[in-house]
């Protein structure tokens, strides 16, 4: 049977609506993704379903490759709980023990001081981590929602994208609702049947552990035409520069408007900071033919960001293969050559990172120049908060009049008689709701424990306020401190950092962009 025949449409009606020409891929359909997509088109929760053909009721143990034929018409009878409040206004001094403390912890939710954790449907750590940083970031949050509530009047489901990005927005609609874990039941079975890479199971059965990096790429990748994934992409301009006969005159070339959603940290037995590891990912070596020379040499390939990330993605390259080297932490040529085959194993070295990133360093040189323009503007509002110079510092003998220059002085009087590029001018003179750092604050963590990226165990940790954080290990929420936060730096067997996800500080409204 070709993968055409292999399609089929069917019509589902429910009370008065009519879905027609519903696809169903025979070759993926079971009885709970069968629901699922029922649930997508009429609102009818799963354990409300009642699905009938020709009369007859279908059960879970039915074979739809039997029952299921091109043109059927299905009958859906199910409740949606629509229900209307009827409950009278009851003040906290009215309230019984039982009824203060849900009332309270209602009103946390609402404070987003406490959230609810994810029920683990084997081994899906990865995917719960994954999700609950995701959801720590608004936009990204409430967009799903409102492409849910959308789809949702529309009953709109004419891709599977749309069905995935649905079936995210109506979790995190259940999750805004309680401090109670939820079981991410039709979100799960969604995401394994659009994307089954995820629907992978052992000998035995079980499904197996996946990668938090590559679902969160593959996930991004799947709401591709929605406006949440445009929070995470930035471009790269590319310079290629022959190193091999620096003196044969050969231009250097370029090529613009690479688009990226993450920063990739390679981890080497020199690497002991995250920006060390991002500039050796950002640059490498390749061999190629010289039109010049008429023959292959050897060029350096530099990565510089043009347009900056709302939300930056870094990716700690943790995991390697046994055979490469006897070494805990091999060089970068030899994990990039010899990854083909051998046990994949985990780079445990200790990779401190900030809680606050300055990225203009990996900057083309007009935008750096422009986010050190920007920062010398926040500076100097600062200062005029505290009642100082522009860049002055009190002195002791005579604090009112006496100011102590600071580099980045230079930096902002060049910007001012235009040494730097025309477009700075601008910058100086916009409001602070429109400048932008270039310094990005520690949003979330991802982590992984374990020796092997085949096995182990992944935790979301999300920042809530200030010092405070969240420590999502399944089902189960925790309080943390930042300080807990940047222990996550690796070295031993404990958790560590897998995935870091900044947010951009662009005014002096966001949290302590100067920390």
């Amino acid at each position: 049977m070709s993968e055409e025949k292999n399609i089929i449409n069917v019509h589902v009606k429910y009370v008065k609506e009519l879905f027609k020409n519903i696809k169903i891929d025979l070759n993926t359909i079971n009885f709970e993704l069968f629901q699922a997509q029922i649930f997508s088109l009429t609102n009818v929760p799963i354990d409300n379903q009642k699905l009938l053909i020709k009369g007859k009721r279908i059960k879970n143990t039915d074979d739809l490759l039997k029952l299921i034929k091109n043109n059927q018409k299905i009958m859906v009878m199910g409740n949606k709980n629509i229900l209307k409040s009827t409950k009278k206004i009851k003040f906290i001094e009215d309230m019984n023990e039982e009824e203060k403390s849900q009332y309270l912890a209602q009103n946390s939710i609402n404070n987003n001081e406490i959230k609810s954790g994810l029920d683990n449907l084997g081994n899906t750590c990865y995917m719960n981590s994954t999700l609950q940083c995701l959801r720590n970031i608004n936009e990204f949050k409430t967009r799903s929602i409102k492409y849910a509530e959308d789809s949702e009047k529309k009953n709109n489901i004419s891709t599977s994208n749309n069905l995935l990005y649905k079936s995210l927005g109506l979790l995190y609609k259940d999750m805004d609702k309680t401090i109670k874990p939820v079981t991410p039941f039709l979100f799960t079975n969604t995401m394994r049947h659009e994307i089954p890479q995820f629907n992978q199971r052992d000998d035995h059965g079980h499904y197996m552990q996946q990668d938090a990096e590559e679902f969160i790429i593959n996930l991004l990748n799947k709401t591709e035409d929605s406006d949440s994934t445009e929070l995470f992409n930035g471009e790269f301009i590319q310079y290629d520069e022959n190193i091999e006969h620096t003196d044969c005159g050969e231009q250097v070339q370029i090529k613009s408007n690479i688009k990226f959603k993450k920063l990739s940290c390679y981890i080497t037995s020199d690497i002991n900071y995250l920006s060390q590891g991002i500039k050796l990912g950002l640059e490498s070596q390749v061999t190629k033919f010289s039109s010049l020379l008429n023959k292959n040499c050897l060029y350096k390939k530099s990565l510089k960001i043009i347009k900056l990330p709302k939300y930056l993605i870094i990716h700690y390259q943790r995991f390697g293969w046994k055979n490469i080297s006897q070494q805990s932490t091999p060089n970068l040529l030899q994990q990039q050559q010899e990854q083909a085959s051998g046990v994949k194993t985990k780079i445990l070295r200790k990779v401190v990172y900030p809680e606050m990133l300055d990225i203009s360093e990996y900057c083309d040189e007009k935008l750096s120049n422009i986010l050190k323009a920007s920062q010398m503007k926040l500076k100097q509002e600062e200062n005029k908060k505290l009642k100082l110079g522009k860049y002055a510092t009190p002195s002791k003998k005579d604090p009112k009049t006496t100011r102590v220059e600071k580099p980045e002085e230079k930096v902002y009087n060049q910007v001012k008689i235009g040494e730097l590029p025309s477009s700075i001018d601008d910058i100086i003179e916009l409001p602070n709701d429109l400048i932008t750092s270039g310094n990005y604050l520690l949003d979330s963590v991802i982590t992984h424990q374990g020796r092997t990226g085949d096995s182990g165990h992944y935790i979301g940790w999300t920042r809530q306020k200030d010092d405070n954080w969240l420590k999502f290990d399944d089902a189960v929420v925790t309080h943390v401190k930042t300080e807990d936060i940047l222990r996550l730096a690796g070295g031993g067997d404990w958790h560590m950092s897998y995935i870091n996800i900044y947010k951009r500080i662009d005014n002096l409204k966001d949290k302590k962009w100067d920390v």
